[in-house]
């Protein structure tokens, strides 16, 4: 049931991939308006996500908002990472429970991390590689574990018996899936974008020469 539940609310969360490749092909997602943008797209996907949960127990939910919420981070940079956290925090604190803190522990964490590693990729670029992106939804994943003993105790040490085996096998993985369509669409739409930028510079050379 759990490894179902997750799956499921992982394949709805790669539509982010569409929804990323709209908005930079379309608009300009490096302007600060652009961020703020893309930043309300990852916010609501992650919103989504919570609205097709694993539930545990009432008020403790599972979701893939940290794979969604450290993407927001790891491509759109500290303004989009900002964004998305707050929406997706302002709707957990909304579904309200038990585990509302921890899971804006979860959201603030996971996009931290995005961050932290959208400038470590700037600066090193051969650290974006599977194996380093497989290593950071770990870490990621290893960090929203921690936050679950920030429930009351018998309630902690059940969740993390019964969440942990499932929650490491399924969301590095799926962190190394959407970062790699992350990715292809980025690469794409930067191709498309110094092609177009050359044909304009052509056509500007010819019209100069006539």
């Amino acid at each position: 049931m759990i490894f179902t539940d997750l799956i499921n609310n992982i394949a709805l969360l790669l539509s982010l991939s569409i929804l990323y490749s709209f908005m930079t092909r379309r608009g300009n997602s490096t302007s600060i308006a652009g961020q703020i943008f893309t930043g309300c797209i990852f916010g609501l996907v992650a919103v989504a996500g919570m609205m097709n949960p694993f539930r545990f127990a009432p008020g403790i939910i599972f979701d893939g908002r940290s794979i969604v919420l450290s993407m927001a981070g790891l491509f759109g940079g500290p303004v989009t990472a900002a964004v998305s956290a707050f929406i997706a925090a302002c709707w957990r604190l909304y579904l309200g429970g038990v585990a509302a803190w921890t899971g804006c522990g979860t959201i603030l964490t996971s996009a931290a991390l995005g961050t932290a590693f959208y400038f470590l990729r700037r600066r090193k670029p051969e650290l974006f590689s599977p194996l380093h992106i497989f290593t950071f939804g770990i870490l990621v994943h290893i960090c929203v574990l921690l936050w679950m003993l920030t429930l009351p105790k018998p309630t902690a040490f059940d969740v993390l018996r019964k969440v942990s085996l499932p929650m490491m096998l399924i969301f590095p993985l799926a962190t190394l899936l959407m970062a790699k369509l992350l990715d292809d669409v980025e690469t794409r739409n930067h191709a498309l974008k110094m092609l177009k930028d050359s044909e304009e510079k052509y056509r500007r050379i010819v019209e100069s020469a006539n």
